[in-house]
């Protein structure tokens, strides 16, 4: 069972929001209930940091890393920029992208997925990469806007959130139409289960009955 969170964090700007809820989550405070503004800094506080996780399909550990970027650039108001590099233990990187974290009107946090327009950055280790895209602007990214998933604070503290509506995210991967999306996230393990769909309802790829377990290896 996923476990719950600690308190919510309330200071200015992007760094200042993510910093504060770092240390609130280490602190292990009680659980308050969602407002309109802490949900956002709060996820970003539980995604950050490195994962890892056995495959559904044959065991097979998954390593997943994410980290901020672009700290003293935005404000909350701007989004909550996170690196992303999801990879099997010894081999390359799998899937690397960017997410933007932003609040809406009903005190959700919506996880925003871009691509690089630079395909080049998805071929090199994530290190690398993250210190490419430091280099760069958000305007270089490309949005995938059938792609946002908005995080709603449940009663017990953690995350949940899933593709919608169903067949928005468009991706030919596997010979797919669109990829559908549920997460569960608290401040130590991600539940992530994501596959591959045509548009008859076929599953062309992805773990049928469960996701991907990842546990929380560093902060």
């Amino acid at each position: 069972m996923l476990s719950e969170s600690p308190r919510r964090p309330c200071c200015g700007g992007a760094a200042a929001l993510l910093t504060a809820a770092l240390a609130l989550v280490s602190a292990g405070c009680a659980s308050l209930g969602p407002d309109a503004s802490a949900p956002t800094p709060r996820l970003a506080a539980y995604l950050k940091g490195g994962f890892v996780a056995s495959s559904p399909d044959d065991d097979s550990e998954v390593q997943l890393r994410i980290e901020p970027v672009w700290l003293e650039r935005w404000s909350l108001r701007d989004g909550i920029y996170l690196f992303v590099a999801m990879q099997p233990a010894e081999e390359g990187p799998w899937l690397q992208a960017l997410y933007r974290l932003v609040p809406d009107r009903q005190g959700r946090a919506v996880v925003e997925s871009w691509r690089f327009g630079d395909d080049t950055l998805n071929s090199v280790a994530s290190p690398t990469a993250l210190r490419r895209i430091e280099a760069l602007a958000p305007g270089e990214f490309r949005h995938l806007r059938g792609c946002d998933i908005a995080f709603r604070l449940q009663a017990n503290g953690n995350f949940f959130g899933e593709h919608a509506p169903r067949g928005a995210c468009r991706n030919s991967y596997g010979g797919a139409d669109y990829v559908w999306a549920q997460k569960t996230i608290s401040p130590n393990q991600m539940l992530w289960w994501e596959r591959g769909f045509t548009d008859a309802g076929e599953i062309a790829w992805g773990p049928e009955d469960d996701g991907y377990l990842f546990e929380r290896i560093e902060r």
